[in-house]
């Protein structure tokens, strides 16, 4: 791995792979590669060029949290020594996609025949003519199926599921994704839905439900990085290392009188976890407090971009009449329903 003076920051150890939706070919999400003893994962976003030399980056900040797996994907590693009818799986092709305007996918495998006179090397296949290499659970792959879609086509894919299974791949998802998903379904299947998944995370998203799609509290996660005032930084700096903590998550932390779930008690202000990593491990998280800005739910999500574009915001509280935090909507959010449905696909 090179950064864009080419000089050496990391080895690329793996490639992380999701299965493609349909007949779509799986697609390459980013690069393993280990940085001083640590295994971190790069976007292939951020890559400008892969040559002979190594994969150079565009530039910018690279997200150093620990690499952790997440359900649905397979590591191309995975795949070597995998028999397959013709012979053994000794690599895997990424390529750009050629189906989406940006974004790679898998393209070729280079299968082994062992000892046969008739190869002198590997031979080079296109990746569907073993496709079964790219089956995950079924729970993996309706995650990545779910990934791909709209909340409506979600709602076609989750119709064709069991009541049980529709609540455990609902519950795998964020909460702002799945009370999208929950918004376009009628409201009786929604009612059962609700009622077969956990108590918890069915009361956290009938509170999400209660707010309109195009509202700030519509686009709000009700889950994000929440600490009480006195709580020291070298504990906030472990909680933002913990695998389970999503990156856009661990960007801001929100400062909160107990208790620390949504609703919580008084919201006190925001803290970067730039700013944490200056402050000694043993200062209070009150004393590190940046600013209070917040936005109520009922807020259209217009103003709001507005709001975080002028105060060049990564995130922004969400509270309600009495000053509690109820949640918190990150400029990917934004993004996410200001740009057109398939952005994602074509690059905007």
């Amino acid at each position: 791995m090179l950064d864009k003076e080419d000089l050496t920051i990391g080895r690329i150890r793996d490639v992380v792979i999701l299965p493609g939706a349909g007949k779509e070919p799986p697609r390459a999400l980013g690069l393993v590669v280990t940085l001083q003893r640590r295994r971190i994962f790069v976007n292939l976003g951020q890559i400008a060029e892969i040559s002979v030399d190594g994969a150079h980056l565009h530039g910018g900040a690279v997200d150093l949290e620990r690499f952790t797996r997440r359900t649905g994907e397979i590591l191309a590693s995975e795949l070597y020594g995998q028999h397959v009818e013709d012979g053994t799986v000794v690599d895997v092709a990424i390529s750009p996609s050629e189906q989406r305007r940006v974004g790679w996918e898998v393209s070729a495998l280079a299968i082994s025949h062992g000892r046969s006179l008739l190869h002198r090397g590997p031979e080079v296949v296109p990746w569907d003519r073993h496709p079964e290499l790219f089956k995950t659970d079924p729970l993996g792959e309706q995650l990545a199926e779910l990934r791909e879609l709209q909340p409506a086509d979600q709602v076609r894919l989750l119709a064709g599921l069991g009541l049980e299974r529709s609540a455990d791949v609902v519950e795998e998802m964020q909460p702002d994704d799945a009370a999208d998903l929950l918004a376009e379904l009628p409201d009786e299947q929604r009612e059962r839905l609700l009622t077969a998944m956990e108590t918890v995370q069915a009361e956290d998203l009938r509170r999400l439900l209660r707010y309109g799609p195009k509202t700030a509290g519509g686009l709000m996660t009700s889950q994000p990085l929440i600490v009480t005032p006195d709580t020291p930084v070298a504990e906030v700096l472990a909680r933002i290392r913990d695998p389970d903590t999503p990156v856009t998550a661990a960007a801001q932390v929100y400062v909160c009188e107990p208790p620390m779930v949504t609703p919580t008690g008084r919201y006190l202000g925001t803290v970067g976890f730039q700013r944490l990593l200056r402050r000694a491990p043993s200062v209070l998280a009150g004393q590190c407090v940046e600013a209070r800005i917040f936005v109520r739910p009922d807020l259209p999500e217009r103003d709001l971009a507005a709001r975080i574009a002028a105060y060049n915001l990564v995130s922004v509280a969400v509270c309600d009449e009495d000053g509690r935090l109820v949640g918190a909507v990150t400029v990917d959010d934004v993004l996410d329903h200001l740009l057109p449905a398939n952005w994602r696909r074509t690059g905007g």
